[in-house]
């Protein structure tokens, strides 16, 4: 029990540290870009991990299926080439690269209607970068994936730390050197070499690329449900920079730098929690219950920060963000509230993924994009415009999530599959 606890430590402080380190290098570039420029790197930071936030759906169902593969006393072998066959199975590298190569495909192949939206001219520049980084993600959340499953936190908290530090550091040095998107973009993607001298210095890490999991298509379709969730997710989370850019109703673009720095600057905190996936699914995986004290402090907590926010927040941007950073305090507010209900349908969505309801975390996330794409349509002011797109979509998307995964609904699916054809009728 000590050694799990002194794991999660780890875990926890290399999160923490990532996330810090990747704050402050979006604060250096809101205080070094002002407004206007800021919505301009945070278009090409956006897409980028709004595109690789799809994958988190890749690692999810890797943790998911080692996890309960470990609990089963099923085999994972690890080994070398005299391991247990493949056959019928799917192993981590190499399904995580092919599902990296498929998407950079579909990136480039929509490109033309979302390149000119959200990155203007020049972004078919862009794309090879993109192409590359998403391949490289692909491969990496599946190495994080079977690190969790198998409760590898060392070599886990080691891949978060190194990522986000190396990342951070780079894009720092862009910003200073050079104001080119194709230099912030390499910058941002600078975090897979973190990955390569991993794989290169670890056997841990090595090893995840003959990890058998078995029943190939199952797994396969179950990583697509889990990867199109996660698109949904990283499209509302990550991206929504970008899909505010892409319909804006004629605002300055001083004016969505400043929308897009407290959305954005708001939300570091998701960072953290992102990072905790791994472990939470894992948990969950083995059967824990959520108890009510975590419940009432995240509510009591949420309605301090809430309240911070509104009476701080306008003053605290001016002085962390310099001027030009200008805004009310009910909105400041108001995205603290989104931020943390998109905590609740993040959080709802693993719940639904660990119970076997594939199809219900796609349609809560999948409502959440939607939702989110309607409310920023809405013929109303840029602010208020936000703020819906901020609020009602975790609602929606959390209570489809609670709704089609509670115990009582899975057990009357499992009832009828099992009935045979015109069961029920005397």
């Amino acid at each position: 029990m000590g050694e799990r606890r002194g794991a999660m430590a780890g875990v926890a402080g290399a999160s923490v540290a990532s996330a810090a380190v990747t704050w402050f290098g979006l604060l250096l570039a809101a205080r070094l870009l002002g407004p206007s420029g800021y919505g301009e790197f945070m278009a090409v930071w956006s897409v980028l991990f709004a595109a690789t936030g799809t994958l988190a759906g890749l690692q999810q169902e890797v943790t998911r299926r080692v996890a309960t593969t470990g609990q089963r006393g099923g085999s994972i072998p690890v080994g070398g080439p005299g391991g247990a066959s493949s056959h019928g199975s799917a192993h981590v590298w190499s399904g995580s690269v092919l599902a990296g190569l498929l998407g950079a495909a579909l990136l480039v192949a929509a490109s033309p209607w979302w390149g000119p939206r959200v990155w203007g001219a020049g972004w078919a520049g862009l794309l090879p970068l993109l192409a590359l980084g998403f391949v490289g993600y692909a491969w990496a959340n599946g190495v994080t994936g079977s690190l969790a499953g198998r409760g590898a936190w060392s070599w886990y908290a080691a891949t978060i730390l190194v990522e986000g530090l190396l990342r951070s550091v780079v894009v720092v040095g862009a910003l200073l050197l050079t104001g080119s998107r194709i230099g912030w973009q390499v910058a941002i993607l600078s975090g897979l070499l973190g990955w390569v001298v991993l794989a290169a210095a670890s056997e841990q890490v090595r090893s995840t690329r003959l990890l058998v999991l078995g029943e190939r298509r199952r797994f396969l379709a179950d990583s697509a449900r889990a990867v199109l969730a996660a698109g949904c997710s990283g499209v509302t989370i990550a991206g929504f920079p970008a899909l505010l850019l892409a319909t804006r109703q004629g605002e300055s673009a001083a004016a969505l730098g400043v929308v897009v720095a407290v959305v954005v600057n708001a939300r570091a905190p998701l960072l953290l929690l992102g990072s905790f996936q791994g472990p939470v699914i894992r948990w969950l995986a083995g059967g824990s219950r959520l108890r009510a004290a975590p419940v009432v402090a995240g509510v009591v907590g949420t309605g301090l920060a809430v309240l911070v926010g509104w009476i701080a927040g306008p003053g605290l941007l001016l002085l962390v963000f310099g001027g030009g950073f200008v805004t009310s305090g009910a909105f400041v507010g108001g995205v603290v509230l989104g931020v943390a209900l998109t905590a609740v349908v993040t959080l709802s969505g693993w719940w639904a993924l660990v119970r076997g309801r594939h199809s219900v975390h796609v349609a809560g996330w999948a409502a959440v994009a939607v939702a989110t794409v309607v409310c920023l349509l809405l013929p109303l002011p840029l602010g208020p415009r936000a703020l819906a797109a901020l609020l009602v979509p975790p609602l929606v998307g959390a209570a489809i999530h609670l709704l089609g995964a509670r115990p009582a609904a899975v057990g009357s699916r499992r009832r009828r599959a099992q009935l045979p054809a015109g069961g029920g009728r005397g």
